[in-house]
């Protein structure tokens, strides 16, 4: 639960940020035009069904990144021709220009290989396992945009943040299976079997027969598969069962509260994880000659230096939208964001510091 509410609240922090084309001279009308010209092509994306796709959905999806390491975006094109009664070419503008028909996120469970290019490893294209049809997919590098937040030695699926928490999540696993093993056998026990000494050495088939019907018995009551079980009243000699079952219980003491030992796992991994992402001051030295003093101000630089890695990223597509329309390098409009939104970013701290993370 801390894990994903973390993920929750660095996304809403960055998708909600004010994100916008600025444009390269403001006292230039042409500059300013291709601004206002690749905010249209925002506003004009469309899903499959048709409907407006909003640039915080394509954000959202980008940063599942955060989770996996990587997120790729396949951009397809369309001519503006007003509505052409195909929701996959129709535009809400009739000027002739070439804009975004969608950017939609290629699921990270669907990668079946990249290829890559032998002389400089330069990654060419993505195959895509189709989940509608199963089909293998291809998209070549110049139609999707590609955000690794934390680069892994040139790895086209860079470093996942969630490595850092594995060892404390094997951890929490393993108490959380002592603990359901440790409640089933207070309060239900351990299911205990007596047969004669003959089925347990199961020195003929009919015995053996018997030992496993009764092994079967006994995995069937532990898994409450079996409401009841027939045994014959057969006695020994001296007037005991021959056949038996009974459950043996752990005794008057409560099984051990391992709640927490998985509580610390889990403020383990969220400061595993904001470790490793506060590595991202680092890299984008953000703050860099001022030293962050409390949680909210650190997490502050890091979560900055993720948007700047994304304008970054799609720098690089909208340069390339505006050579398919003609419009000069020097007028090209830049992706910028704006500040966080300090009660969120403060929120984000307080969540950290209930955490016990400072």
């Amino acid at each position: 639960p801390l894990i994903a509410r973390w993920f929750t609240l660095v996304s809403d922090l960055i998708v909600k940020t004010d994100w916008k084309f600025a444009p390269a001279d403001v006292d230039n009308p042409d500059a300013v035009a291709a601004a206002d010209f690749l905010t249209t092509c925002v506003k004009d994306m469309r899903d499959r069904a048709g409907n407006a796709t909003p640039w915080t959905d394509v954000l959202r999806s980008e940063l599942t990144a955060l989770g996996y390491g990587w997120a790729l975006m396949e951009i397809t094109y369309k001519r503006r021709r007003g509505d052409t009664g195909d929701r996959g070419t129709s535009s809400d503008y009739d000027d002739g220009a070439i804009g975004w028909a969608s950017i939609d996120l290629r699921a990270q469970t669907t990668l079946q290989r990249w290829e890559i290019r032998a002389d400089d490893e330069v990654v060419t294209g993505f195959y895509q396992l189709a989940p509608m049809d199963g089909k293998v997919r291809y998209i070549p590098a110049e139609k999707f945009v590609e955000f690794i937040p934390q680069p892994d030695n040139g790895s086209p699926e860079g470093l996942c943040y969630l490595a850092a928490c594995y060892e404390s999540w094997r951890d929490r696993r393993k108490y959380l299976a002592i603990q359901g093993i440790g409640l089933s056998r207070y309060l239900a026990g351990i299911p205990v079997i007596r047969v004669p000494g003959a089925v347990l050495t199961a020195g003929t088939a009919a015995d053996l027969a018997t030992k496993n019907d009764y092994i079967a018995i006994g995995t069937r009551i532990k898994q409450d598969d079996q409401a009841f079980v027939m045994l014959p009243s057969n006695r020994d000699k001296d007037g005991n069962l021959l056949y038996d079952i009974s459950l043996l219980s752990a005794g008057g003491d409560k099984p051990p509260d391992v709640l927490p030992i998985i509580e610390y796992c889990d403020r383990m991994m969220l400061t595993n994880l904001w470790v490793q992402f506060l590595s991202l001051q680092q890299k984008s030295g953000i703050g860099a000659g001022t030293a962050s003093t409390d949680a909210t101000s650190t997490m502050e630089s890091a979560v900055e230096g993720v948007m700047d890695s994304l304008a970054e990223v799609w720098q690089e597509k909208v340069r390339r939208l505006c050579g398919f329309n003609g419009i000069p390098v020097a007028i090209q409009p830049r992706v910028v964001h704006g500040k966080l939104d300090k009660p969120k970013l403060a929120s984000l701290g307080q969540f950290v510091r209930d955490a016990g993370i400072d």
